[in-house]
């Protein structure tokens, strides 16, 4: 995380990660969200991470793969970078 938040020439203050795994069968752009929104806050130290007043900016990624022996479902991982004003 730290690397690739130097890239974009963030060196310093508060910084932060969650990532997630979320699958389920046919989602829609809705559920996906609400799954990995709901994934986060029920996890104690993503939530921390989330609610954190220091952390004020936020990028996200998502990346959707396919998982062997589940077929029927769509896979994504999903990160969150936090970072507080420098």
């Amino acid at each position: 995380m730290s690397m690739r938040l130097a890239l974009v020439g963030i060196d310093g203050g508060y910084r932060a990660e969650n990532i997630y795994d979320f699958f389920q069968e046919a989602p829609t752009y809705y559920s996906l969200g609400e799954g990995l929104v709901q994934g986060w806050m029920e996890s104690p130290g993503h939530r921390e991470n989330i609610l954190n007043p220091k952390l004020r900016y936020l990028g996200c990624g998502a990346f959707p793969y396919r998982n062997p022996g589940w077929e029927g479902y769509f896979w994504v991982k999903a990160t969150q970078n936090f970072c507080s004003d420098l």
